[in-house]
């Protein structure tokens, strides 16, 4: 819960763009939590490239091309607003790039299980029509289904 409301905060901005965080002790009253808690979600929005922390000062936002924007949790609260239509339009050129080739190679390697998932998952994805809020989660399956089918272990950790 704390990663999840300082990530989201930090992705708006409501910290400064590469400024300090409140000290230790501010934030920790301000969230209600003890300051363990505070340093283990400091360490998971450390890893996922949001902030570093350094001695003398103190915990920085850091600037958002240094941010993992592969990672779930970093791609969720970006998109929360809907206003980053940049970052949108990346992702779609980063699929038109990488799926074609994604989908070859699971044509050429896809066993017959592999091929009733993806169908499954196709299905899924038609069944959206017309029900907008459904189409992340099952068009998340789809493509995971035909990078899973890839055998390709790059593409299965996309």
């Amino acid at each position: 819960m704390v990663v999840e409301q300082l990530g989201q905060r930090i992705v708006r901005g409501d910290f400064a763009r590469e400024g300090a965080l409140p000290t230790e002790p501010e934030l920790s009253a301000e969230l209600g939590i003890g300051r363990n808690v505070l340093r283990e979600a400091i360490k998971v929005l450390v890893s996922k490239g949001l902030v570093e922390v350094r001695p003398k000062t103190g915990t920085r936002v850091r600037s958002s091309d240094n941010w993992n924007i592969l990672d779930p949790d970093v791609v969720g609260w970006i998109s929360l607003d809907g206003s980053d239509l940049q970052n949108a339009r990346d992702f779609v050129e980063f699929r038109r790039i990488i799926e074609p080739k994604a989908s070859y190679l699971a044509a050429l390697r896809a066993t017959e299980d592999e091929i009733a998932t993806i169908q499954r998952a196709f299905d899924s994805l038609s069944a959206c029509i017309g029900h907008p809020e459904k189409i992340p989660s099952a068009d998340i399956k789809f493509h995971r289904s035909i990078y899973d089918a890839s055998h390709n272990a790059v593409l299965r950790h996309l």
